[in-house]
């Protein structure tokens, strides 16, 4: 299917709702485990996890980022036995791969086990949990090739929903190992979905593809994705070093998942881009890229910089909300994360027109450098300043990736960033409102201290949005594209 706006606000659409429902999974399943255990089972929970995304990262040769570009180039082309054909190789290696890297873990597992204080069985079993969601992500990437984002977002509700809703009723009887086996079951879950959606599409693959084709597009992404991991863990992995607690690992680990969460603001349009970029570059080249960046950058200042302003401004009384009193001594670092969130969307955005180029040796190159600017604000502010520091490396490291993605896809795309002021106005008044309800009513009762801010930022958001109208027409008609029927009305109303 050619990729049109209308299928594109279709799919950020599906996406979206994805996103919203496995956010508020995520927010109940932190908010929960918050209270079932204590902080230092929090912090084990974390290193479960830290291992989990070690097998992935490490095993998983970023093949599901491979077939997705692969799958949509070839279907740009109307190559659909070139696009099958790369999904079958990219299945056959994804299963050779994973099998003798879960051996090598097995064998490995007493040592991560000294090394993270875990105990065996909960080692082996995120290894288990990684092998199997392994399959899960290739999948994934297959249904994504396919611009098959209803499909893709079913596949991700179901293991959100089977890996955390089952984790908390575990936990309460099993603590740290009922969230490993809840992870199992939603791995198996989000793995047998899309095998029965793609079952029916894949014999339509009469030649091969060479691996070694699929496994050059790769490689910059796999050691992109080793750079990313570092990047996502190398300040949880810095706070223990420099405390050895892991009660403070487990508050500042949710309160960066918490800031992580708000990249439901841009994470649906750059899922959908990629596919759809990849399928116009293959056709136009370009040209199409430098035009499609421009249309949507809009939207990404607009969305993104409202809402994770006015979360800044709110931070303290929405940790004691969802997590409770012991998490909101960490509500400045939360702000500082939850700000550096417009450079993760707009880095997100040309790294994306990158990928799609096949310039993955331009992202691997933005890398290294982010993760080098982060190793070095870590040295610089973790021991000093801990959690505090550990957010302040994070933000320079944002600006830094987002900085040099420019760079890179204005010299390969001709595109220049274009800030929109009156957007930018719009943002910043509107969490400038919600900070004033927080400094009259942060003395009052938490529920009413909630309250206020909410009515304060949905009064500035309607009130300002009639002002400074900082939407365009065809931003507009974005929304309504994206929207469900039933909620198009409130177009209207900004």
């Amino acid at each position: 299917m050619r990729p049109t706006a209308e299928s594109m606000g279709r799919g950020v659409g599906y996406i979206t709702v994805m996103n919203i429902i496995n956010s508020l999974i995520a927010f109940f399943f932190y908010a929960t485990i918050a209270r079932i255990v204590g902080t230092s089972d929090v912090g084990k929970i974390a290193l479960i996890f830290l291992v989990i995304s070690l097998f992935n990262t490490v095993t998983l040769f970023a093949l599901n980022l491979s077939v997705t570009w692969f799958m949509s180039y070839f279907l740009g082309k109307g190559d659909n036995d070139g696009a099958f054909g790369a999904f079958r190789a990219s299945l056959r290696t994804t299963a050779i791969i994973s099998a003798i890297s879960f051996i090598a873990f097995l064998a490995l597992s007493p040592m991560i086990s000294s090394m993270t204080g875990l105990s065996i069985y909960l080692i082996v079993g995120a290894i288990i949990a990684g092998f199997i969601s392994n399959f899960s992500s290739l999948l994934g990437g297959a249904l994504y090739g396919l611009s098959k984002y209803r499909e893709v977002a079913l596949q991700n509700i179901i293991f959100y929903a089977m890996s955390r809703i089952p984790a908390l009723a575990l936990a309460l009887f099993m603590g740290p190992a009922g969230v490993v086996i809840a992870w199992i079951i939603g791995s198996v879950a989000g793995t047998l979905y899309p095998a029965y959606i793609l079952k029916r599409n894949t014999n339509a693959a009469k030649r091969k593809i060479g691996v070694k084709d699929i496994m050059k597009y790769g490689m910059p992404l796999y050691i992109l994705a080793l750079v990313g991991f570092a990047q996502g863990w190398l300040g949880i992995s810095a706070l223990y070093a420099v405390t050895g607690s892991l009660s403070v690992i487990g508050i500042y680990y949710l309160i960066s998942s918490s800031a992580s969460l708000l990249g439901i603001l841009y994470t649906p349009l750059t899922s959908v881009l990629f596919p759809s970029m990849s399928y116009k570059f293959g056709e136009s080249g370009h040209g199409a890229i430098r035009d499609t960046i421009r249309a949507v950058e809009g939207l990404v200042f607009y969305v993104t910089l409202t809402v994770s302003l006015s979360v800044a401004a709110a931070s303290r009384p929405l940790l004691t909300l969802f997590y409770g009193s012991a998490y909101a001594a960490d509500s400045l670092p939360f702000s500082v994360l939850a700000i550096a969130t417009i450079f993760g969307a707009l880095g997100g955005v040309y790294s994306t027109g990158l990928q799609s180029m096949g310039r993955t040796d331009r992202q691997l190159i933005v890398g290294i450098v982010t993760v080098a600017v982060l190793f070095a604000g870590l040295l610089a502010f973790a021991k000093l300043m801990g959690p505090m520091g550990v957010a302040i490396a994070s933000f320079i490291s944002s600006a830094s990736s987002f900085a040099f993605s420019h760079h890179f896809i204005r010299s390969h795309s001709g595109y220049t960033i274009s800030v929109p002021w009156r957007k930018v106005t719009f943002s910043a008044l509107v969490a400038l409102a919600v900070l004033c309800a927080q400094l009259l009513t942060g003395n009052m009762r938490l529920m009413f201290n909630v309250f206020a801010d909410v009515i304060a930022f949905i009064v500035a958001f309607l009130l300002l949005s009639k002002i400074i109208k900082p939407l365009t027409e065809w931003e507009k008609d974005m929304f309504r594209s994206a929207m469900p029927s039933w909620i198009i009305w409130v177009v209207k109303l900004i």
